[in-house]
């Protein structure tokens, strides 16, 4: 199993429980050196390593990248990268913000290069898999709650800080933005992310 943008190996770590070995990559040496000295197992290897294109030259069974392929310069590359090291009938998850207006540049997320709403995404996926599905993603806690919050100068500022802040972590676990719920209907409109499950 292969985690792509592994970011601080929390996920890694999770996925480990369960399979029998997962690499986790990321392109930030920095959050690589956290994820070995924090998120370490037998059955774990981390690498520093570009989304795209990946050097890894075996196939796996699964992959999961999640809040990655926003990142990326060319989203479509980035997922025929994911399905050259993903076995014939073996499984990508790709998560992304549900965003109907994308708002890049400096009124925007600076780190985001392609946001997608629902729509976009599903065409991006249906260029390259036959059969997926995407499901949404929100929080469990309150909107309302949320989007007074999203109006003020100090969130806009959470964006800019590393995924390893412990700032970032704390004030996620006091606003409870760490539990969240699955969407199935209605997913366009509700979802503050979206996953596909995509069969290569």
């Amino acid at each position: 199993m292969v985690d792509v943008g592994c970011g601080t190996g929390y996920g890694c770590k999770l996925l480990a429980e369960k399979a029998e070995i997962v690499y986790g990559i990321d392109r930030d040496a920095e959050a690589i050196s956290y994820c070995q000295k924090h998120y370490s197992a037998p059955n774990i290897k981390y690498f520093r390593m570009d989304a795209a294109p990946l050097g890894l030259d075996r196939q796996f069974d699964i992959v999961v990248t999640f809040q990655v392929i926003e990142h990326l310069v060319n989203p479509h590359g980035f997922i025929q990268e994911l399905k050259r090291i993903v076995k014939s009938g073996g499984t990508i998850f790709i998560s992304t913000p549900n965003v109907a207006t994308p708002s890049l540049g400096k009124d925007g997320n600076p780190f985001h290069l392609n946001e997608m709403s629902y729509t976009q995404f599903r065409e991006l996926l249906g260029k390259s898999f036959s059969s997926f599905e995407i499901v949404g993603i929100d929080y469990a806690s309150s909107k309302k709650l949320r989007s007074i919050l999203a109006k003020m100068p100090f969130y806009r500022w959470g964006g800019l800080l590393k995924r390893s802040s412990g700032l970032k972590k704390m004030a996620g676990r006091a606003l409870g933005l760490n539990s969240f719920r699955i969407i199935q209907t209605n997913i366009e409109q509700e979802a503050g992310d979206l996953l596909a499950v995509c069969h290569n």
